[in-house]
């Protein structure tokens, strides 16, 4: 009856053995998931802000870069219209006013 009774003793042990783990084991997931929900928007914040940092620098430099171009080919237009203007004589200016 001892030996029965230590056997079932034991199989309510190791069931409340093997039920405590699975309960722990629900916790370290319900942790786990809670911790990537976590790590994952951390890092969707973060990569946004990045993002939106590396889109500003790139759209400063890219109006930097056009400023640059467009006052170069205003700088170059008004060169060739000097000298335009200076390879133009006064007879050819003459005629030009005179109607041709």
């Amino acid at each position: 009856m001892t030996v029965a009774h230590q056997q079932e003793m034991r199989g309510i042990y190791n069931q409340m053995g093997d039920q405590a783990a699975e309960q722990y084991k629900s916790r370290l997931d319900n942790v786990s998931n809670q911790w990537m929900l976590a790590t994952v928007a951390s890092l969707d914040n973060r990569s946004r802000e990045m993002i939106s940092r590396i889109a500003a620098t790139a759209e400063e430099k890219l109006r930097e870069a056009c400023g640059q171009v467009f006052e170069g080919v205003g700088e170059s237009l008004r060169e060739r219209l000097r000298e335009m203007a200076q390879n133009l004589t006064p007879s050819t200016r003459a005629k030009s006013a005179t109607g041709s």
